[in-house]
């Protein structure tokens, strides 16, 4: 039996699903057809005997689907990887992969060396644009058919594809992103008009957190013996001393175990820990494709992966359906293989207001980690900044194990009125945040009384930086740069810091930011501010 082709009918997909719910009551036939559907052959009476208890645990047989063809009989049966990678699009999609989705299931099937990876991401595909998170779809979706003639074809199929060399494999793929998702279209590259920020009326509290996360449900990190999303939100608070932060396991692996709704179950476990006034809890995502790169998103009712975004364009458009989403531009440089991570700063207005920040900080790492973008010359922030993303810098510890807010004191430090999701989202998507090495180091940079992360009027400004820490340790410089240009410099020696600088005629088009350094090496950035009109 072939999985149903994306097209097929929603009467057709109800027939299915009931014959499949029918079949949940006769688990002893269930374990038949899957051994037989995988294997080729009818289980033995321990086999037997305990894939009824795995179908009896989970409901649906999917977790013994997955056993089985990460066994080492299954892999006997289909010794290529690439084989069983073409042959399992057919029988789940009902077509060959394209040459995105090869290189992608490649990463995840031969990088991770686990074969249920794949099939987890394509279970849970609905129409190759999202990615359904219901138990009741597998139920239609849970025998495989590997023929013998069929992995001849798929055999076939996935040499072509693996006799592609380097330089005709990036050509190749240039060819296929224009042919199957499109050039950019004039809305895609139309202009988003910029007006100026209402000037602030609060005076903002500061709070320390970051959006780069993982646990137990991402595959990677469960590996190198993660805890899961209630310890990590626990842990985050208590150990970590964190204002807020935000679990973002890969999409990729949420799916992977379906039977436990894991995209609901974070969204369970945020609730539980957030605790307005004390903690913020925030559930998203990364979109980890090793393509294109990585990028965490916040904010929306639903995730997509890479199977189903395969391109960073077909992920912007999917990430314009979603008002409100907020999203970064992790670690730039690390899946730049092709010479292609974020299509090198290409510029998309349509999703500049979503993507509000890039890791400037990551993982343990100083302001020296990223200073040198794809050009070779200038920070990737700069080089995005240059091109026309409207991003403020981010930190990171990206947790792979334990130790969520305790890996380093790398923080970013929001602006808010008060410590509840709406407030920090809403500062955030404001891109009124600083990035500091220092875990309780407080900056403020304005602009003619507007806060960092503003959109200003063209003219005279007048700069305020403040700054301090709240363990009195002391600063030593602060600096103002226009984009790349350092316009002004101070020395300083106190642990709270107050600096004006005033330039006149400023045109449209220019941004602002500012450094601050401490004695004892620690620093921090700001969000930039625009200037966008006359």
């Amino acid at each position: 039996m072939t999985w149903p082709h994306p097209r097929t009918s929603s009467c057709a997909l109800a027939t299915i699903a009931l014959a499949a719910s029918a079949l949940a009551h006769q688990p002893e036939e269930q374990v038949r057809r899957l051994y037989r559907g995988v294997l080729g052959s009818p289980p033995g009476p321990a086999e037997l005997a305990r894939g009824v208890e795995q179908i009896q645990t989970d409901g649906v047989g999917i977790s013994l689907l997955f056993e089985l063809v990460d066994s080492e009989a299954f892999r006997a049966l289909v010794p290529d990887d690439d084989t069983f990678i073409v042959a399992t699009y057919r029988e789940i999609l009902d077509r060959d992969p394209t040459l995105h989705e090869w290189l992608i299931a490649r990463h995840f099937v031969i990088e991770e060396g686990v074969r249920s990876l794949l099939l987890a991401g394509l279970l849970e595909c609905v129409d190759l644009s999202e990615l359904a998170v219901d138990r009741d779809s597998a139920l239609a979706r849970i025998w495989l058919d590997f023929r013998p003639g069929e992995l001849r074809r798929a055999a076939e199929r996935a040499k072509r594809f693996s006799d592609l060399g380097p330089e005709r494999l990036v050509r190749e793929l240039a060819r296929e992103s224009a042919r199957l998702y499109g050039e950019p279209s004039a809305e895609d590259l139309l202009a988003v008009p910029l007006v100026p920020s209402e000037p602030a009326v609060v005076d903002y509290q500061i709070y320390y957190g970051y959006l780069h996360s993982h646990t137990n449900v991402s595959f990677d990190a469960w590996q190198s013996g993660s805890d899961g999303p209630k310890e990590a939100y626990r842990y985050a608070r208590y150990e970590g001393g964190l204002d807020w932060f935000g679990v973002s396991d890969h999409a990729e692996y949420i799916s992977t175990f379906v039977w436990n709704n894991e995209w609901k179950l974070l969204q369970a476990r945020a609730d539980e820990a957030n605790d307005p006034g004390s903690f913020v809890a925030l559930r998203g995502f990364e979109y980890s494709n090793p393509l294109h790169g990585h990028s965490v998103v916040f904010n929306t009712e639903r995730f997509i992966s890479a199977f189903g975004a395969p391109t960073q364009r077909s992920f912007y458009r999917w990430l314009r359906k979603h008002d409100g989403a907020i999203a970064t531009f992790n670690h730039p440089g690390e899946y730049d293989y092709l010479g292609n991570e974020f299509y090198h700063w290409a510029y998309y207005p349509k999703v500049d207001p979503m993507y509000i920040g890039q890791e400037r900080l990551q993982a343990g790492h100083d302001f020296t980690a990223y200073t040198i973008g794809y050009g070779g010359e200038i920070p990737y922030i700069n080089e995005a900044l240059n091109a026309g993303w409207h991003l403020g810098p981010f930190t990171a510890q990206d947790n792979h194990s334990n130790g969520w807010g305790t890996i380093d004191d790398n923080r970013t430090g929001v602006l808010a009125e008060e410590l509840t999701r709406e407030a920090i989202i809403d500062a955030i998507s404001k891109r009124r945040f600083f990035a500091t090495t220092d875990p309780n180091l407080e900056l403020s940079f304005q602009a003619n009384g507007f806060e960092m992360g503003s959109y200003i009027e063209a003219g005279d400004i007048r700069f305020r930086v403040r700054c301090r820490d709240r363990d009195g340790e002391e600063f030593s410089l602060v600096q103002i740069y226009r984009g790349l240009e350092l316009i002004h410099e101070e020395s300083v020696a106190a642990s709270e810091v107050l600096v004006v600088a005033e330039l006149d005629d400023q045109p449209v088009g220019t941004h602002f930011y500012a450094m601050v350094t401490q004695a004892d090496g620690g620093q921090a950035m700001s969000s930039p501010i625009w200037v966008v009109t006359q």
